[in-house]
């Protein structure tokens, strides 16, 4: 039987803690605007490499520490990447802006946008609420980037 690796081991693992955290990051602190493929694609595509090259060659230390600090490196990057504001934080933008408290809860809170092909790498959503004011409703999105606050149609029916 082979031994296995205990660098890839390391790699896998780290590929999956990196994947789960970006995962739960974004559907709980950014609804799940946030296009993480390409995050997510970077963390994977780490230990398929490293295999790649332990079969052809033996991988030198160098070449270990390179790709273990791709783990600190990407996170950092994803940090800065990551668009201004989060769901809670728009919440707060939206009751400020209109002076309210009644927004209503809905299912899905976010509204697909278009833009830059640059912002679409960041996020393809907005935030969308729907507030109760004087007897009526009035929609809002905010754009997460940027906090910038929008009176729309209604989007969503329910």
């Amino acid at each position: 039987m082979k031994k296995i690796n205990k660098y890839l081991i390391l790699f896998l693992c780290l590929s999956l803690i990196g994947v789960l955290t970006i995962i739960y990051t974004n559907i709980k602190f950014y609804e799940g605007i946030i296009v993480m493929s390409p995050w997510i694609t970077l963390l994977l595509l780490i230990p398929i490499v490293y295999t790649s090259k332990l079969k052809r060659e033996s991988v030198s230390q160098k070449k270990i520490k390179a790709m273990l600090s791709l783990y600190i490196i990407i996170p950092v990057l994803l940090f800065l990447w990551t668009p201004q504001y989060t769901y809670n934080e728009a919440k707060l933008l939206v009751t400020e802006e209109y002076n309210t408290s009644t927004i209503v809860e809905k299912d899905i809170n976010t509204v697909p946008v278009t833009g830059s092909f640059f912002s679409q790498l960041r996020t393809t959503r907005a935030y969308y609420f729907t507030i109760e004011s004087e007897e009526q409703l009035k929609y809002v999105m905010v754009t997460a980037e940027n906090g910038n606050i929008f009176e729309t149609e209604q989007y969503w029916s329910k």
